[in-house]
């Protein structure tokens, strides 16, 4: 089965805090580990073709890195793991969750651990 994309690449991100920020520029992220995690999140979002169902990324803790996909499913991921293998798994869960279903995915080790969310 196939998962809907959305074409807007417009999300929040919450957690950061930006270095000197103008309004209408690519702002620079003070924290380098978070600026990492979270250009490696964007990259493999990018490169599997999931960039545009992202609706929400929450970096405010230094560990981990979590994120709404869909509006529906929440992922969490550590701040330092392969995204792009985290975003395959993810994309299976997807893939299995119903549209009107709202789940939490926590791909933070080897074990995926899936749970509804209400």
């Amino acid at each position: 089965s196939s998962v809907s994309r959305r074409t807007s690449t417009s999300f929040a991100v919450t957690g950061v805090s930006a270095f000197e920020p103008v309004q209408g520029e690519i702002i620079d992220v003070e924290n380098p580990n978070q600026k990492a995690s979270l250009i490696g999140l964007l990259q493999a979002l990018e490169s599997e073709g999931m960039l545009g169902n992202v609706t929400d990324v929450d970096a405010s803790l230094t560990t981990e890195i979590s994120m709404v996909y869909d509006g529906r499913i929440t992922a969490k991921m550590l701040s330092n793991t392969d995204f792009v293998r985290k975003l395959r798994v993810l994309e299976e869960v997807v893939a299995l969750t119903g549209e009107n279903e709202y789940r939490t995915v926590n791909l933070k080790g080897e074990t995926v651990y899936d749970s509804p969310s209400f």
